[in-house]
């Protein structure tokens, strides 16, 4: 039977669902918010999530304490990339084509293809790797790469 609830049923029940009581749990809350290695960004930002929480948790009287931790570790320094002078490039590109062919059964022209590829369209060194022909196509002048870190890519040369 579905019946209405007095506010006080409410409050109780609602209590009971949301018992976020830390006695004993503030090594939990560390373990997530330290996770594995060093500070990142993504560190930071559980930081502040678990705050708000903690936070909203205390204001409306669920506990008396956060066991997030007050002192925040600085954030790291964001990534610079490294863009390569024409020079570089082109001894890069040398390098390349001039390589021992008895380590590798590739044709110079292979590594290369797949080096301008990754340098030109900014691919990681996973994405080229796992290109179809399915992937290519050369009426459209379209490259899809579909396993990446980001969504579905695709590129068009301008013509």
């Amino acid at each position: 039977m579905h019946g209405k609830l007095s506010l006080s049923t409410w409050r109780a029940r609602r209590n009971r669902a949301f018992d976020i009581s830390h006695r004993g749990q503030p090594s939990a809350v560390l373990d997530y918010l330290n996770g594995h290695g060093p500070v990142t960004l993504f560190w930071h930002r559980k930081h502040d999530a678990l705050s708000g929480f903690w936070r909203f948790a205390i204001q409306h009287g669920y506990t008396d304490r956060s066991p997030v931790p007050a002192c925040r570790p600085k954030k790291p320094t964001p990534f610079i990339p490294y863009i390569y002078t024409r020079e570089e490039l082109r001894r890069l590109l040398d390098g390349v084509t001039s390589y021992q062919e008895r380590w590798c059964k590739l044709e110079p022209i292979t590594p290369r293809a797949l080096l301008l590829l990754m340098y030109g369209a900014g691919l990681r060194t996973s994405e080229p790797i796992r290109l179809a022909c399915s992937d290519v196509d050369l009426a459209d002048s379209t490259l899809t790469i579909r396993v990446t870190k980001r969504a579905a890519l695709s590129a068009k040369r301008d013509t």
